[in-house]
């Protein structure tokens, strides 16, 4: 076989695997569509494989509601480590205690201490001994 006929050969399997792939890209594009305008995120992987420009461009409502959410979590992100040097700070000025009395104490709901009084103790900043908290 010559170096001509390997090159169409090789022309051939290029055209016929574009072929295959044609509805797959298509369907693809529909579903991304569909994706954006209900709001679904990618992941990461398929985010990160196409260009800028390929990316449907957002409406501005959309565009102000993930800007609206980023705020939030932001916004969350300090409320939780207020709320964790809030923790620090009870559990030190008053050992001993359970969740549910340093929650009565900082006015608030004793579930909504349960993640950072976990994350508290994991890092090691508090000890939880049986019911009980205790400075590190």
């Amino acid at each position: 076989m010559s170096l001509v006929d390997e090159a169409r050969t090789v022309r051939q399997r290029i055209a016929d695997r574009l072929a295959e792939l044609e509805p797959l890209v298509r369907e693809y594009d529909e579903l991304k569509q569909l994706a954006a305008e209900m709001g679904v995120e990618q992941n990461a992987s398929a985010a990160g494989s196409e260009s800028a420009l390929a990316q449907p461009r957002r409406s501005t409502r959309a565009r102000r509601t993930q800007a609206r959410r980023r705020e939030a979590a932001v916004a969350d992100q300090a409320a939780a480590g207020d709320l964790a040097t809030r923790v620090v700070d009870a559990v030190t000025a008053a050992p001993g205690k359970t969740v549910a009395e340093y929650a009565a104490d900082l006015d608030m709901a004793p579930t909504a201490l349960y993640r950072p009084v976990r994350q508290l103790t994991t890092s090691g900043a508090i000890v939880k001994r049986a019911r009980q908290l205790f400075p590190a």
